[in-house]
């Protein structure tokens, strides 16, 4: 894999994870309210969808405009939220996003080591 799509890829993963965190987040607080919406997203379509790009400025366009491709793949339904469910899910994805950002850390140090001739 190129290195610009491998961290374009990244960033998407990075913005999946964010959401995934925060519609956890978002679904505790409201958990308690009268006719609050269970919030869910659904990532396959857009994983389907660029699991064979080798174009890392399409996959840019995504991350750069994560606001709007994220509308479009989440969901509110009357589901019942469930608490104890909704923290494990919100500790997931909060550790996703913490490994990918130390990936991101290594590849942009790699980087750097590389243009610099190895030197610090």
């Amino acid at each position: 894999m190129a290195e610009p799509l491998s961290i374009e890829m990244l960033r998407l993963s990075i913005n999946m994870a964010a959401t995934e965190q925060r519609l956890t987040l978002e679904n505790i607080a409201s958990g308690n309210k009268v006719g609050a919406n269970y919030q869910a997203v659904d990532f396959s379509q857009l994983i389907e969808s660029v699991q064979h790009e080798s174009d890392s400025s399409r996959i840019a366009t995504l991350s750069d405009n994560w606001v709007n491709v994220e509308a479009t793949l989440t969901s509110k339904t009357t589901k019942q939220v469930v608490l104890d469910e909704e923290v494990a899910l919100s500790m997931k994805a909060a550790g996703k996003y913490q490994k990918m950002i130390e990936v991101l850390n290594r590849k942009l140090a790699l980087a750097e080591l590389a243009t610099n001739g190895g030197k610090r």
